[in-house]
């Protein structure tokens, strides 16, 4: 499944049930046996968005040992716009002769079958200057290998493609609830943000997985000028980094992959 095909699906998903399958169908193809994703933007909130396919045992034992109040990925989580695994976190500090609970929670997750985890987070805000955090753990069942290899060739689309259905799927939450937390693109937010042809050019060859040196050639200008271009795209959609502004060009229908 190309990252062009998952997201007009995602684009044209209007409810969360079809956000769901369609999440699930593109994981699937890349390996993945699961989801879990909640988006917790509003402070104190008791009853964020909450969308996953992991087994009922596994959601039942999470839930019952109160492994939220314990997971380490979290706080990394809600610091950082930059996707991680689980082998990247921190050794767990064990004190006294008791295990600590994140590492109950980590074994528990192998013990479910869940060998590894690519946890994206989500920190952005809207044109009205909304704030939103969200992550998502896709869940990793089989070879080590065979996940590092998928990362290798697959973490950069991925990444795009999670950034693009968080922000619907907040979206159709929203409207679905008659709220106001995430506007939908429009024309007023696309007309309101002015990429020059160039911008949108290099943009468009990132989104297609190029990197500064590829699209460089491609474009036939020095690799300096692309990153230039890429900066100056940061800056003008209010994005953290590269990937993050090619899903809010795409979010606002500037550019078409």
């Amino acid at each position: 499944m190309k990252a062009e095909e998952i997201i007009a699906r995602v684009e044209a998903s209007s409810s969360l049930n079809e956000l769901h399958l369609t999440l699930q169908d593109y994981i699937e193809a890349k390996g993945f046996a699961a989801f879990s994703f909640i988006d917790n933007s509003q402070h104190g909130e008791s009853d964020p968005l909450v969308l996953n396919s992991i087994s009922a045992d596994w959601d039942r034992a999470y839930r019952d040992n109160q492994f939220l109040d314990v997971d380490p990925c979290l706080p990394i989580a809600r610091t950082s716009n930059t996707p991680f695994t689980w082998s990247d976190l921190p050794p767990i500090e064990r004190r006294g002769r008791r295990k600590p609970r994140a590492q109950q929670l980590m074994d528990a997750a192998q013990d479910h079958d869940y060998r590894n985890g690519l946890v994206i987070p989500f920190h952005y805000r809207d044109r009205l200057g909304a704030y939103y955090s969200s992550v998502c753990t896709l869940f990793w069942t089989t070879s080590p290998r065979d996940f590092v290899k998928r990362l290798r060739f697959d973490r950069h689309e991925m990444h795009m493609v999670l950034l693009y259905w968080a922000q619907q799927a907040v979206d159709v939450s929203t409207k679905s609830q008659n709220g106001s937390r995430v506007r939908p693109p429009n024309q007023e937010g696309a007309n309101s943000t002015y990429l020059t042809e160039r911008e949108k050019e290099v943009l468009l060859w990132s989104a297609l997985g190029k990197t500064s040196a590829d699209t460089a050639d491609i474009l036939q200008i020095s690799k300096d000028t692309v990153d230039s271009h890429i900066k100056s795209s940061i800056e003008k959609l209010d994005a953290t980094n590269r990937t993050h502004a090619v899903v809010r060009a795409i979010f606002l229908g500037l550019i078409m992959p």
